[in-house]
């Protein structure tokens, strides 16, 4: 869903804050509680992955100017990777070599029920 169309800018820029800022407080939380293992809460990459250039370019051009329409807090953990080393290094494309790139962002990898008792 693209909230800014659905909700205006500056009320997206608030719900991205809000999902972002939870990120640190489940782990804190799940540390908090002895739960870290358990609940498998932590920080990840996750990537979009292209192997078609249009439909690279179109989300890369879509990314910049995301964040060129976001303040400085909200940019961070954001990337585009294109460069093939890059690519490599990550082992994203070793068996693919029509590979385009992908971009990347900040998310949080938990099992959320397993707070629950």
């Amino acid at each position: 869903m693209d909230l800014k169309k659905a909700h205006g800018a500056l009320r997206a820029q608030e719900i991205l804050r809000f999902r972002l800022a939870h990120i640190s407080s489940l782990i804190a939380v799940a540390e908090e509680e002895d739960l870290l293992g358990a609940s498998q809460a932590r920080v990840v990459e996750d990537f979009d992955a292209f192997l078609h250039p249009k439909m690279f370019g179109k989300a890369k051009g879509e990314l910049e100017a995301f964040l060129l329409d976001v303040p400085k807090d909200l940019r961070e953990g954001f990337d585009v990777i294109a460069e093939r080393e890059t690519i490599e290094v990550r082992s994203l494309s070793k068996n693919e070599p029509s590979f385009s790139g992908s971009d990347t962002k900040i998310r949080n990898s938990s099992l959320p029920l397993l707070f629950l008792d």
